[in-house]
């Protein structure tokens, strides 16, 4: 869980001697709201997204501060169980779906279009159907957008973080 997420940052951060103050950080849930004046006071930001598009992706990439982001293969086993995306079959109802990708779901027919059910059609996915979720991937804007800080784990995330820091404090007194 996110709670989880966020106490193991702050057990690693004591657990190497670091302090609060070293390393601040500000959590959010996906329901706060944070305005525009008060992001751009931090340095940088870490987005956990809980879906394959959330809005505040494309605020914090125009604003041009760092940003940080699972890599690929966390965030897909991540999305995974969640109700959120568009992937599952909750989602989309079968009659809010257009009569081309009812036919071709009924044909069986996915390609030339995709190797997969797309989002609109995935409504038979299989929750445990690591393909599908690493292949649509790659349809996110932040799967291709340029400068995005990626970390394999919470210790590669606090790792990153700090050396970005000491970057900034050398930037400061040259």
């Amino acid at each position: 869980s996110g709670q989880h997420a966020i106490n193991l940052f702050y057990k690693l951060i004591q657990a190497n001697g670091l302090s609060d103050t070293m390393l601040e950080a500000r959590f959010t849930s996906p329901r706060e709201f944070v305005e525009y004046h008060e992001i751009v006071t931090h340095q940088a930001a870490v987005l956990f997204p809980i879906s394959e598009y959330v809005m505040i992706f494309d605020e914090l990439y125009t604003l041009g501060m760092p940003l940080f982001m699972p890599t690929k293969e966390w965030l897909v086993r991540v999305w995974r169980p969640s109700s959120y995306m568009s992937l599952d079959a909750r989602t989309f109802y079968p009659e809010a779906r257009v009569p081309k990708a009812l036919q071709l779901e009924k044909e069986g027919v996915v390609a030339p279009y995709f190797p997969m059910l797309p989002f609109a059609t995935a409504i038979k996915l299989d929750p445990d159907e690591f393909r599908v979720y690493y292949f649509w991937y790659d349809t996110c804007p932040f799967a291709y957008y340029p400068h995005i800080q990626k970390f394999a784990s919470i210790p590669d995330l606090i790792d990153q973080l700090l050396r970005l820091d000491a970057a900034r404090r050398q930037e400061l007194t040259t």
